[in-house]
């Protein structure tokens, strides 16, 4: 979600074109604000923009607080091959649907689908 931040980024502008809906784990507003110094400069945004676009991207992605997945933490938690990405994974099996990361190691489990963005858009936008 970092490179959401940059005007004119293709994750940008594949968030907000992209035909299905979004959703992410609530933390991962945390981790934005965490990291909200290093995405502007990266960026190249100052605060105020970044505040717009915070607001642009939680208009297009539902951020789904801990409780709503949370029986689904354990069992993934098992087959998780990257703990921080727990939640993401947990989410994505509550859903029946499928993860959108291009952390390749996260392909190693069976238990949820795993997108790299090309594939992503791959299946939609070919």
């Amino acid at each position: 979600m970092f490179s959401f931040f940059k005007r004119g980024s293709f994750t940008r502008d594949l968030i907000l074109n992209c035909p299905f809906g979004l959703v992410s784990p609530k933390f991962a507003l945390v981790e934005l604000r965490k990291y909200s110094g290093l995405i502007m400069k990266k960026a190249g945004i100052g605060e105020d923009e970044f505040g717009l676009t915070l607001k642009e991207l939680k208009r297009v992605v539902e951020f789904v607080n801990l409780p709503v997945y949370f029986d689904c933490v354990a069992e993934v938690e098992r087959i998780c091959p990257d703990k921080k990405d727990v939640d993401f994974l947990a989410l994505a099996f509550f859903e029946g649907s499928f993860l959108w990361s291009n952390d390749s190691v996260l392909k190693s489990q069976d238990r949820v689908k795993v997108y790299l963005t090309r594939e992503v858009v791959g299946m939609f936008f070919d």
